[in-house]
C-alpha cells in the first residue's frame, strides 16, 4: 500500500513539474539581460519589460484587447444571462436540445468558427472591424455564460421568487432584487471567464478583425515568428500577472469556492 502511496505522490509531482516548467522557464527569459532568449538566465535585468511598455504596437494591442474582452464578457453575460434564465423554465423535453445548441460553439474548433464567420460576413457584404471582431467574441463568450449561470439557476430555490410574488412585487422587480443578487457568484465568475476566453484568443481574432486592428494574441504570433528577444516573454509574463491579480481580486470580493 505504502509503494503505491509512493507511486501516486510520484506521478503527482511530476504533472505538477510539466504543467509549471514552461511558465518558469518563460518567467526566467523574460528577467534575461541578453538580447536572446536563454534559461537559466545569465544575468537579471527589466530592460526587456520596459523596452515592452515602450512599445506602441504592445501597447496599443494591449489595450485593444482589453477592451474587445470587457465589451464581449459585458454583453455575452447580458444576453446569455436572459438566454438561461429563459432555457431553465423551458419544458424538460425542450431544454437539453436547447442547452445542446447554445454550448454548440464549445465543440466546434476556433479556428473553424472564425473561418464560418469570416464567410458569413463575407458573404452579408459587412466589412471586418471592430464590430465584426466583438460579434464573433461574444458568441465563443455566450457557452461559458449560458453554462454557469445555468448551473446556478438548476440548485436555484425558486421558492423565493414565488413568495416575492405572493407579496406583490412584480415579475421585473423580482428579477432585478431577488434572482441577480442570489446569482451574483455565477455572474462573476462568467464576466472572469468571458474576459479570459476573449483576451486570449488567436484563431477568431485573426479572421475577424480589419489590417487596422490588432489584438495581442496576434501581435504576439507574429512577432515570435520572426523576433527571437525576450520582448514577447516579457509581455507574456505581464499577461500572467494581470491574470493572477484578477484571480486573487476574485478569491478576495466572493470567494473562488463560491462560484461553483
Amino acid at each position: 500500500m505504502r509503494i503505491f502511496q509512493g507511486l501516486f505522490i510520484a506521478v503527482n509531482i511530476l504533472i505538477f513539474i510539466y504543467l509549471i516548467a514552461p511558465i518558469v522557464v518563460l518567467v526566467g527569459a523574460a528577467f534575461n539581460a541578453e538580447a536572446y532568449m536563454a534559461f537559466p538566465p545569465k544575468s537579471f535585468s527589466l530592460h526587456w519589460f520596459q523596452v515592452v511598455m515602450n512599445d506602441p504596437a504592445f501597447m496599443n494591442a494591449l489595450w485593444v484587447s482589453i477592451q474587445l474582452g470587457i465589451a464581449a464578457s459585458l454583453l455575452a453575460l447580458m444576453i446569455g444571462t436572459m438566454t438561461a434564465y429563459g432555457v431553465e423554465r423551458l419544458p424538460s423535453r425542450w431544454r437539453n436540445g436547447m442547452n445542446a445548441f447554445l454550448n454548440s460553439p464549445l465543440q466546434i474548433p476556433t479556428i473553424v468558427l472564425g473561418i464560418a464567420l469570416f464567410q458569413l460576413f463575407k458573404g452579408m457584404g459587412i466589412a471586418l472591424s471592430f464590430t465584426t471582431l466583438l460579434l464573433g467574441h461574444i458568441i465563443l463568450c455566450m457557452p461559458y455564460v449560458v453554462r454557469t449561470v445555468g448551473a446556478s439557476l438548476y440548485r436555484f430555490d425558486r421558492s423565493v421568487e414565488e413568495a416575492a410574488l405572493t407579496l406583490g412585487a412584480s415579475p421585473p422587480v423580482v428579477f432585478w432584487k431577488i434572482t441577480l443578487p442570489l446569482l451574483r457568484p455565477a455572474l462573476l465568475a462568467s464576466a472572469i471567464f468571458g474576459f479570459v476566453v476573449s483576451f486570449g484568443n488567436l484563431a477568431i481574432s485573426m479572421f475577424l478583425t480589419s489590417s487596422r486592428i490588432t489584438t495581442l494574441p496576434i501581435q504576439m504570433f507574429g512577432y515570435v515568428q520572426f523576433s527571437p528577444d525576450p520582448r514577447i516573454a516579457a509581455i507574456s509574463v505581464v499577461v500572467i500577472f494581470v491574470t493572477v491579480c484578477i484571480m486573487y481580486l476574485t478569491e478576495k470580493l466572493v470567494g473562488l469556492d463560491r462560484m461553483f
